[in-house]
């Protein structure tokens, strides 16, 4: 079913070709076929380009988050603090999400339809088209364009909040959580 519809998308684009931008690394999308998941391939479609925009799960981004706390709640006078800020990888995330944005942006840009696909669809594929659309439409620049950008990206598209932010949750170490929207809101920033 899913390829039908993509596969529709990719012959009504007048000639251009459809871009499926995979916001994981490749080797996760391909990790996730072991387990009965997978990714589109671009063989499935006419006229369509698959790219992987390598940019790092929840895991990662929730670890890196946590270091960047350690320092900031640190209180030893560190010489080292801004090495350490970079051995967070917390700019090297949001350069990724930024990279991948601007490709979607330029993709956009130049004509092509594009295909924004993850794991799941609800964390980096929010932050993918959010900040894309911020950037391509300047309503969403405004205060009611950016809560309906908020409303439409993140809550109609199901990114769960009380999972990965568990705001009251006792459960504070649940591997569910990450900063996915507070990682957006700093690239936003």
């Amino acid at each position: 079913e899913d390829e039908a519809l993509v596969g529709a998308i990719a012959d009504v684009s007048l000639g251009k070709a459809l871009y499926l931008l995979d916001a994981r690394p490749r080797a996760n999308a391909m990790g996730n076929t072991v387990r009965g998941k997978g990714y589109e391939m671009s063989e499935h479609y006419n006229n369509s380009k698959l790219e992987f925009l390598g940019i790092a799960n929840i895991h990662g981004v929730r670890q890196s988050y946590q270091s960047v706390e350690a320092i900031c709640l640190s209180e030893s006078s560190d010489d080292h603090w801004l090495s350490n800020l970079d051995s967070s990888k917390w700019f090297d995330h949001m350069r990724d999400i930024l990279s991948g944005t601007a490709k979607c942006v330029d993709v956009v840009k130049a004509g092509h339809p594009v295909l924004l696909h993850c794991s799941d669809g609800w964390d980096r594929t929010a932050q993918l088209s959010s900040l894309s659309m911020l950037l391509l439409d300047s309503y969403y620049r405004t205060i009611v364009g950016f809560q309906v950008l908020i409303q439409k990206e993140w809550l109609g598209f199901g990114h769960k909040f009380m999972d990965r932010i568990g705001h009251g949750d006792k459960n504070y170490t649940d591997q569910q959580r990450s900063p996915v929207f507070i990682q957006f809101l700093d690239c936003v920033f």
